[in-house]
């Protein structure tokens, strides 16, 4: 990669003397770019939180069965539910802002989790599009690129990481290692790493193997 970085500064550097332009890869366009990502709200059954979205004010609340309602912060009227895919009324859920550029966009990104070490029990991608609130990217999507969710993981993502514009997602285990006896010599595993990509013709989400 360095080396890479070296050519790519010498071809620019010769070409001050030639008369011709150098764009990076990373200015060059590549569709729609993932900019950022707010900070992640952990919602409890004692507190909501309230998200800008547009016009509009999102609130996220969590009841005591265990559901996460999205409503509309003004009518308080139920835009969506999440549950944990294992039924569990304790599971944790967390809520954060993505955005992209070209087009500009906001989605929800939405993590159920449960006990303290975070096991994935559920995740979303949702936005909004022609007046309707849609879930875009799902626990069923992900199994389709090799995720199992009947096994134990961990879901972490990185939008924009570097300024590379990208949104990642990488799935995770634990495992003790041989000889180790005690908690804290668990070691951890990447099992899958995903891109998740705008398809600006299908309007869609679209994922791929990173």
């Amino acid at each position: 990669m360095h080396l890479m970085k070296r050519i790519v500064t010498l071809v620019c550097f010769l070409g001050l003397f030639l008369g011709f332009a150098c764009t990076s890869p990373a200015s060059a366009d590549r569709g729609t770019v993932f900019v950022s990502a707010g900070e992640r709200e952990y919602i409890t059954l004692n507190d909501s939180e309230d998200f800008d979205y547009g016009r509009e004010e999102i609130e996220f609340a969590k009841t005591p069965e265990g559901v996460l309602l999205m409503r509309d912060d003004d009518t308080k009227r139920t835009l969506m539910t999440f549950s944990s895919y294992e039924g569990s009324r304790y599971a944790d859920f967390s809520v954060r802002t993505i955005r992209t550029a070209n087009p500009s966009m906001t989605f929800f990104e939405i993590v159920a989790s449960d006990g303290a070490h975070a096991k994935n029990t559920g995740y979303w991608i949702v936005g909004k599009q022609d007046g309707q609130w849609i879930v875009f990217v799902s626990i069923d999507s992900l199994a389709a690129m090799g995720y199992t969710p009947e096994k134990w993981h961990r879901i972490k993502t990185a939008v924009n990481e570097y300024g590379n514009g990208k949104f990642i997602l990488t799935s995770e285990h634990e495992y003790m290692p041989p000889g180790a006896e005690y908690g804290y010599q668990m070691k951890t595993a990447v099992d899958l790493r995903l891109e998740l990509f705008w398809d600006r013709n299908a309007r869609w989400f679209g994922i791929r193997t990173y």
